[in-house]
């Protein structure tokens, strides 16, 4: 940078690089290489993939991020096992969190299987303990290949895996994810001591080993100290105040959050300023070159620091001018990737191996095998394996975490972390009022839904707030002029006949020869400098009914007749009180009335839960079959669609609502002796219908009991009330994978009344004699590519 007062600030429209490292869908990390199978005639060919490139661009990580990384090397050894090297980034990173491969989670503890090479300079020597941070030729190189390579400064992971015997095509290449910690970063006191070099997701700290990696000391090693000329170029105590302004801790929604924090991936070139540019965003900074040191400035609330009239410009200099209407932007996209979307709902408490949830979701937040971690407390960030999931609320830890948690401990699925989400605002009078819309878009990196809320409003006020701004020039000997810098905020003239004054910002400052200094000044505005943010309800999209089916969609019955409730029940049978083909159900055993509980409106076709008022708890609704399980296999997949709302103005649902598939007995489980049942979370409902949908593979190891029917209800009790009341709209159950809109026409069959089951049968004419005991193979899956039809077009609703 040259000498003078220059400096980096926010600005739309740069490109930043991806938030998302290599694999799968996303980008390759960047390590400059590639990777092919080699396909020779020789028949035990070993090495399968090796891939390098010159000239290609090395990604760089800050903070935390989900990466998939570059495949380098692949080898098939004599034990069968494959050696798989993934270059991740620059070093020195600090290291994994959780990795999965094929989906399950690897334990990086285990050097058997794993290793991981921080990017430190290269050694060449061998290695023999893969538990200690080493650059060195990894140990599972394979024997005699050469060049072995200590891949200096490279961060890179090598696994040493075992193949599927039963499918070994299907695991020729490995999927491999994990969630790392990014570089380490020097950090310093005021005074330039160096206090710690350590992972840290301050923006501070990570703007400044960009710096110093790329501008002050680009030929360095690891860790390197910095010299006295180097330090020379740095304004340490300017970069303490905007750390110790990031580490601040803010009360948000009842928790508190530091209000900076830095997770950003360079995967594709880039050059330093723009690199530079969304670090200094996620810390809301702007960097000077001040008397030949960096220094940067957090951007926040300041008084003015000089006040100028007529007396103290030059004759002619004042311009005011407004940004024209038509310029200014309508519409506004900010994405990122959540760092937190795999936080659970409600809390839990542990017990040894057992864990305890209170408005939690387990069946449908983890799977048998994967991972939970904890998310506050003393044990923040431990992981352990799931292994076994009993309800809702308790699931079994592989192994117990290193001491009980206290009810109330938050936690999450780190596999359902790094979401990307957008936040969008819309002006739509001025898009009336201009005839178009003007778009822009900024990437926040990595960023906690309540964080990615405050550097959106602050950037969008930043643009919409501030229309107004000033050129002038300030004559030589004014007091204070010299001392003026970017970002300064001073008081200066509004209009051209100075009657009135107002707030403005300094952009840019011009020195001419005479003394006098050209100032460009855009107005101040302190409410743009967000630190507050508002409840973030779990998102819950809705479905586009409009395109339901696709034009080509295989027509798939839904096997519950009068699923949309337009048929009155029968005296005597599920009574006239009621829908055909349903009744009123509690699922912790009590009976709820009609209209009182529940009530089933006829105009409309709906069923109105009253969770609201109703002192019977878990209310809702079953239908009424008798051999509808006749229709289905062993081994085969049934998909349940219901749409919801809730009944009230606004808001969201507050308790959770769940759907099962079981007997009338409500004794049939899966084989580890769960519910066939899924949830709808609480802050999923809103007030216009939504489709919610689950598919469920019956067990394949005994018949499909004959009375299978769909059970829904809420989690309401009389005890703890809901805040709404909630409606069914419809209800469908469909063979196969794919959810159904309810259609009065989809299916044909008769049925008569079994007064002795108080259920219905369908005619004997449409069932099977008797119900298979087991899978006879195949019975839920495609034998081919031509007979799948995974996505017929029926994306709107919401997977549970």
């Amino acid at each position: 940078m040259p000498q003078g007062e220059t400096g980096v600030g926010f600005q739309f429209g740069w490109e930043w690089g991806q938030p998302l490292l290599g694999g799968g869908e996303f980008e390759g990390a960047g390590f400059g290489g590639f990777g092919r199978f080699l396909n020779g005639k020789k028949k035990n060919a070993p090495l399968e993939l090796l891939g390098a490139a010159l000239g290609q661009p090395v990604a760089e990580m800050y903070g935390r991020a989900l990466v998939g990384g570059n495949v380098v090397l692949q080898h098939k050894n004599d034990d069968k096992s494959v050696s798989l090297f993934i270059a991740l980034g620059e070093g020195e990173m600090d290291g994994p969190e959780v990795v999965w491969v094929n989906d399950r989670r690897l334990s990086t503890a285990n050097t058997a299987k794993y290793h991981f090479h921080p990017g430190l300079d290269g050694e060449i020597a061998n290695e023999t303990d893969p538990a200690t941070r080493n650059q060195k030729l990894c140990s599972f190189f394979p024997d005699g290949f050469r060049p072995r390579l200590a891949f200096s400064r490279t961060a890179y992971a090598a696994l040493n895996l075992p193949r599927d015997k039963k499918h070994p095509k299907k695991t020729r290449e490995f999927e491999v994810f994990g969630v790392y910690r990014g570089l380490r970063v020097r950090q310093f006191d005021n005074a330039g001591n160096q206090t710690a070099y350590a992972w840290s997701a301050n923006p501070a700290w990570c703007a400044l080993d960009l710096l110093i990696r790329r501008y002050l000391k680009p030929h360095g090693l690891v860790n390197e100290a910095l010299t006295a000329a180097e330090k020379a170029r740095i304004d340490f105590q300017a970069f303490k105040d905007w750390a110790d302004f990031c580490d601040e801790t803010l009360t948000i929604n009842g928790e508190s959050v530091k209000r900076c924090e830095c997770h950003v991936a360079f995967a594709e070139e880039t050059d330093l300023l723009r690199a530079l540019e969304l670090i200094l965003v996620t810390g809301r900074a702007y960097l000077l070159e001040r008397l030949g040191k960096l220094a940067p400035f957090p951007d926040e609330p300041r008084n003015s620091i000089l006040v100028l009239d007529a007396d103290d410009l030059a004759p002619n200099s004042l311009t005011l001018t407004r940004r024209p209407l038509r310029d200014t932007p309508n519409l506004f996209r900010f994405t990122y990737h959540d760092l937190d979307s795999g936080r659970g709902l409600g809390s839990i408490s542990s017990s040894g191996t057992t864990v305890t949830g209170v408005d939690t979701n387990f069946l449908t937040w983890f799977e048998k095998d994967g991972v939970i971690d904890l998310r506050s407390g003393s044990q923040k960030g431990e992981f352990r394996r799931v292994k076994s999931i009993t309800s809702d609320t308790e699931l079994k830890l592989g192994s117990a975490f290193s001491a009980d948690q206290a009810t109330g401990t938050a936690y999450g699925n780190p596999a359902k972390d790094f979401e990307e989400r957008t936040r969008e605002a819309v002006n739509e009078d001025h898009q009336d009022a201009v005839g178009r819309i003007q778009e822009v878009e900024a990437d926040l990196g990595g960023q906690t839904p309540e964080r990615a809320e405050r550097l959106s409003e602050y950037l969008l006020g930043s643009l919409v707030d501030r229309p107004r701004s000033a050129r002038f020039t300030i004559l030589s000997g004014v007091n204070g002029a010299l001392n003026l810098l970017p970002g300064d905020v001073i008081t200066a003239p509004a209009d051209l006949e100075f009657l009135t004054s107002r707030d403005y910002e300094v952009m840019g400052i011009t020195d001419n020869p005479d003394g006098s200094r050209a100032v460009e000044a855009i107005e101040y505005q302190p409410a743009v400098f967000v630190d507050t943010a508002g409840p973030q309800p779990q998102p819950a999209d809705q479905p586009d009914l409009s395109e339901a089916f696709a034009e080509n969609a295989q027509t798939v019955a839904n096997l519950l007749k009068n699923g949309s409730f337009y048929r009155i029940g029968v005296a005597g049978q599920e009574g006239t009180a009621n829908a055909r083909h349903f009744k009123l159900y509690s699922n912790a055993g009590g009976s709820p009335a009609s209209p009182t509980d529940v009530e089933w409106v006829s105009d409309r076709d709906v069923y109105v839960v009253k969770t609201k008022t109703s002192s019977v708890d878990k209310i809702g609704i079953r239908s009424l079959w008798n051999n509808l399980g006749l229709l289905l296999k062993p081994g085969q997949s049934v998909t349940v669609a219901v749409s919801l709302r809730h009944a009230g103005a606004s808001g969201l649902y507050d308790k959770d609502i769940k759907v099962k598939v079981d007997s009338d007995a409500e004794n049939y489980n899966d084989p580890d002796g769960n519910d066939y049942a899924f949830t709808i979370p609480v802050d999923s409902l809103e007030n216009t219908f939504g489709v919610f949908y689950h598919t469920f593979t019956l067990r394949g190891d005994q018949q499909v009991p004959n009375a299978l029917n769909v059970f829904i209800w809420s989690e309401a009790t009389g005890a703890s009330k809901s805040s709404e009341d909630y409606e069914i709209d419809w209800v469908t159950l469909a063979p196969g994978a794919v959810w159904v809109h309810f259609d009065p026409q989809a299916v044909s069959y008769g049925q008569t009344w079994n007064a002795g089951a108080g259920l219905y049968d369908i005619e004997n004419q449409f069932i099977k004699d008797s119900a298979p005991s087991s899978d006879t193979g195949g019975a839920g899956a495609a034998s081919s590519s031509a007979g799948a039809h995974a996505d017929p077009g029926n994306t709107g609703g919401t997977a549970a």
